[in-house]
């Protein structure tokens, strides 16, 4: 690592915040190693039965806004540009990848459905050991893209985790 960089990483180690810190050792990485950091790897989780949905209808292609809620959901993912999107489907077999066709989609089989761990597990063959793995869940169509692409960025170094802080209090439906 040249000298100059050396320099200011230990005046960002004192003076920085951490993620100027870690903007400066990514920034260094390419230097050295010559190359770009990986693009992530989007896993949609869409294999669920739905049963509290009262329907026959695979959960995620009940429709929100006239489009099923996996189209929202990958349209998500699209926007952040993956380097590959792998939708995992199971309950109603090929009416789920034969209502969203689409040539960057990796479609896995979760057959039979043993839980969201095992659902990803159907994604494994096809996730790069670079570059970060965003799990989505094929039924959640609302979350924003600049909130994804915080999590991904937050990810870079290991594993970030999005959660939900609900107040009990507070009806979510008036």
């Amino acid at each position: 690592v040249p000298l100059h960089h050396r320099q200011r990483l230990l005046a960002l180690a004192l003076e920085g915040p951490r993620a100027a810190i870690e903007e400066l050792v990514l920034e260094v990485v390419v230097v050295v190693d010559g190359h770009v950091p990986q693009r992530h790897v989007a896993v949609v989780l869409a294999a669920g039965k739905g049963t509290r949905m009262g329907s026959d209808l695979p959960k995620v292609l009940h429709t929100l806004a006239g489009r099923p809620l996996l189209a929202h959901v990958i349209e998500r993912a699209r926007a952040l540009s993956p380097k590959r999107i792998i939708v995992v489907y199971g309950h109603g077999g090929d009416a789920v990848p034969s209502a969203l066709p689409g040539d960057d989609i990796v479609w896995a089989l979760q057959s039979p459905q043993r839980g969201t761990g095992h659902a990803v597990m159907q994604a494994l063959p096809h996730l790069s050991p670079e570059g970060p793995t965003l799990v989505l869940y094929g039924d959640v169509p609302l979350t924003r893209a600049q909130t994804l692409q915080a999590l991904i960025d937050a990810a870079r170094g290991g594993l970030a985790l999005l959660t939900v802080d609900l107040d009990a209090d507070k009806k979510l439906i008036e």
